[in-house]
């Protein structure tokens, strides 16, 4: 049985004075947060909290359980025992870090083959770069823009080998040595 939104809501109550709450869902369930540090596992409308030694003689007489299957096992919190509620919060915010933010994937939709052709891409203006993404021809689609695609040095000029943005076809452009100047 998946928590309710209400029964979070009563958990964010029973902590209001501890510090910033927040919730959030995670899941079908939910992770609360308090000061930015996610505290209470609330799963299957049980409140769960890490097994931690700051916690041993707070929750010696507590319940355990797993919030989820595959999960390590947890005490579980009586939430409406405001007192001991409270306690476990301020012996948690001192030992429990803040996230780090996730980092952002990179965008992977260019790559470089070689860095003589990324040098020559770079010399063509950015307004001209968009044009001859964007005026690539696709054999079932005709003329389409060029998406993840690569650079790669030619004796030409340089390649770009991409795919369709409409039907994902493998589709490549030479780009001539004299749009950068080249012979």
């Amino acid at each position: 049985m998946a928590t309710s939104v209400d029964f979070v809501e009563f958990v964010c109550g029973q902590v209001s004075g501890t510090g910033a709450v927040r919730y959030k869902k995670m899941f079908g369930e939910y992770m609360v947060y308090i000061d930015d540090k996610p505290l209470l596992l609330v799963c299957d409308n049980t409140v769960f909290v890490k097994i931690l030694p700051c916690l041993d003689e707070l929750m010696a007489n507590a319940d355990r359980g797993y919030p989820y299957n595959g999960a390590k096992e947890h005490y579980a919190l009586d939430i409406e025992d405001r007192d001991l509620t409270t306690a476990v919060i301020e012996a948690l915010l001192p030992v429990i870090p803040i996230p780090k933010p996730k980092k952002k994937k990179a965008d992977k939709s260019v790559q470089v083959g070689d860095l003589a052709a990324l040098k020559k891409w770079d010399r063509i203006n950015k307004q001209d770069q968009k044009l001859l993404l964007s005026n690539v021809f696709c054999r079932t689609c005709g003329v389409t823009t060029i998406v993840n695609y690569s650079i790669n040095d030619d004796k030409f000029g340089i390649v770009l080998c991409g795919e369709c943005k409409q039907c994902g076809t493998k589709v490549a452009r030479v780009i001539e040595n004299e749009w950068f100047g080249g012979k």
